[in-house]
């Protein structure tokens, strides 16, 4: 259940060991809060994938424990801002767990407990402190921020856009404008995702486009290496889900 928690909710930050505080202790410099600085970036940003609809990926996750390792396979399938499923496989590709998450609510089924977990997007969202679970997928799989107003600042070769509304600022590369890592604050909280690598991608019409394809986190004693298997853009998918009658039904507990 402890893997579940990550898939769901980790697999978007790890801890960030202090660098968030840093951060928001230091006052953007008056000259830098021009929005008209930054707003070009968040367009070029955004214009690498907007015409990305579907996803479909095989990711190699790796779980470390406090020393124990474990690596498992996802599959995952995302519809633009409406619906992600994703199917958890095992050794020997046996699948354990498959889950859902569509705009209102997210049910997972543990295939070797015969239950299945359910709960409301908007709560799990207010347990980690985020407003829109789909911005942050859109981040995870697309490497794309919502185009709106940031307070920003520079540090090094990395433009910070903070977002204060949802405690959450992104890292963005300005030699290459690519999405780097994801912060996140709620109560005494601390969590970032890392973007180790990205990679062109063939989609349909000719077109390549260019989407993250390794990951890493960290989060309650819990390290992930994700690394992007396959990948394809656009193809027409299906989500199959369907709640077993002989299944316990268990509310997630937040």
């Amino acid at each position: 259940m402890r893997g579940l928690v990550v898939i769901l909710s980790g697999l978007m930050f790890m801890s960030s060991c202090g660098l968030f505080k840093k951060i928001f202790k230091k006052k953007p410099k008056q000259e830098e809060s021009r929005t008209e600085v930054v707003m070009p970036i968040i367009g070029t940003i955004e214009s690498r994938t907007q015409k990305v609809n579907t996803i479909q990926e095989r990711l190699k996750v790796t779980m470390n424990t406090g020393g124990e390792e474990q690596t498992v396979t996802i599959l995952l399938r995302y519809k633009r801002d409406s619906l992600l499923w994703f199917s958890v496989l095992g050794p020997m590709n046996i699948e354990v767990m498959r889950g859902i998450i569509r705009p209102d609510s997210f049910f997972v089924l543990n295939k070797f407990a015969k239950q299945v977990y359910y709960g409301s997007v908007s709560n799990l969202g207010n347990k980690y402190g985020i407003t829109s679970v789909y911005n942050v997928i859109n981040a995870l799989l697309l490497g794309t921020i919502p185009k709106q107003t940031y307070k920003f600042e520079f540090m090094k070769d990395t433009l910070l856009l903070v977002d204060t509304a949802m405690n959450l600022t992104y890292g963005v590369n300005v030699n290459d404008t690519l999405l780097s890592r994801v912060y996140a604050f709620t109560g005494q909280s601390e969590y970032v995702l890392y973007i180790d690598e990205y990679k062109e991608v063939n989609a349909k019409e000719r077109e390549t486009i260019v989407l993250p394809s390794r990951w890493y986190m960290k989060t309650n004693g819990m390290e992930l290496s994700i690394k992007q298997a396959s990948v394809k853009v656009n193809h027409k998918l299906k989500f199959p889900f369907r709640i077993p009658d002989r299944y316990q039904k268990v509310p997630f507990n937040y």
